[in-house]
């Protein structure tokens, strides 16, 4: 008996995995990445050894400025992506507490799911 038990958990198991696995919109992320062809490989270093001849020449002056660039750049895309987090104005947050305030003004509070207490009446 305890066999049987056992086979039919595992069974119920393993559809319920299959059922889920086929079920699953998420992309496949043990997909082998694309390599490079030699081509490309060549393309790349070439363009590295121009990247460093270029820095090799350049001035003291002119790393600076290049370095000054770089930041500025990594600060503008920094600001943007803040930007894009904080999508509400100061001052129309504002102006939507006022006016939640003064729509609340003079209503009862009650907790959530409770009725309003009554005035018990004076003895």
């Amino acid at each position: 008996m305890n066999r049987l038990l056992s086979a039919l958990i595992a069974g119920a198991f393993a559809v319920v995995a299959f059922s889920a696995s086929a079920d699953d919109k998420s992309p496949n992320l043990t997909a082998t990445p694309k390599v490079p062809t030699k081509e490309e490989k060549a393309a790349a270093k070439q363009k590295k050894a121009e990247a460093q001849a270029a820095a090799a020449n350049m001035t003291p002056e002119e790393k600076a400025a290049a370095k000054k660039k770089k930041n500025a750049a990594k600060q503008a895309d920094l600001n943007a992506t803040t930007r894009q987090g904080d999508t509400s104005n100061p001052a129309d947050r504002a102006a939507a507490a006022r006016a939640n305030t003064e729509a609340s003004k003079g209503t009862t509070r009650v907790a959530p799911g409770n009725a309003p207490l009554e005035k018990s009446p004076k003895p």
